[in-house]
């Protein structure tokens, strides 16, 4: 069974050697910006659109453009979260080089 995590363009691939940052501080440091990431997506959970809201727009479809930027805008943390993870285990998972 293949347990490798993929890793896109978008994420970094440090090395792990004697002279660098310890695997240990490495997965920590993403963990801590995935829990801050977690922390966003929270507070922007706050910001989504209700109807009540447009009430009295003459263009009716203001709600729907805002709807769609509120996903969108949810949908950039998640695959940033999501990227953060990947890198965390793969991280994990990586042999040290000699």
């Amino acid at each position: 069974m293949d347990n490798s995590y993929k890793l896109t363009r978008n994420q970094m691939r440090p090395l792990i050697n004697m002279n660098g940052t310890s695997r240990h501080e490495l997965v920590k440091q993403r963990t801590w910006a995935m829990s801050a990431l977690s922390e966003a997506m929270d507070a922007l959970s706050g910001t989504h659109p209700h109807g009540r809201d447009y009430q009295g727009y003459t263009d009716n479809m203001q709600f729907a453009r805002d709807l769609a930027m509120f996903k969108d805008r949810h949908e950039m943390l998640k695959k940033l979260y999501s990227e953060l993870e990947a890198e965390a285990l793969a991280i994990q998972e990586e042999r040290e080089c000699e």
